[in-house]
């Protein structure tokens, strides 16, 4: 992440094994982003909330294929897609506030 007024340059990057991130969303509240971090060629990932300003990356309990993730503006539902499920299976969470917080 880049400051555009300074141009200090901070890296975010989920923990663990290599991989590479596939998707990127932003929370409601813009302190965070989700990603989905590919960790093999058959599609499986993990999926973080990782904050912006610094502090640990939180894991999120979503399926390994969930793809194509879209956080609702107002940071209660999240939405992505399931590849397994058949082309273009959506899936939608109420209520998953919780998750995006870290619990909070």
């Amino acid at each position: 992440m880049q400051d555009v007024n300074t141009g200090k340059v901070r890296e975010l990057s989920p923990p663990g094994s290599p991989g590479h991130i596939a998707v990127m969303s932003w929370t409601a509240d813009g302190k965070s982003i989700v990603v989905r971090k590919q960790m093999s060629p058959n599609g499986d990932a993990e999926i973080y909330r990782m904050p912006v300003d610094g502090g640990n990356a939180f894991r999120l309990d979503l399926p390994p294929r969930a793809n194509n993730i879209a956080i609702h503006p107002g940071g209660r539902k999240i939405a992505f897609q399931m590849p397994r499920l058949g082309t273009g299976a959506m899936i939608a969470l109420e209520n998953a506030l919780a998750h995006l917080n870290g619990g909070k």
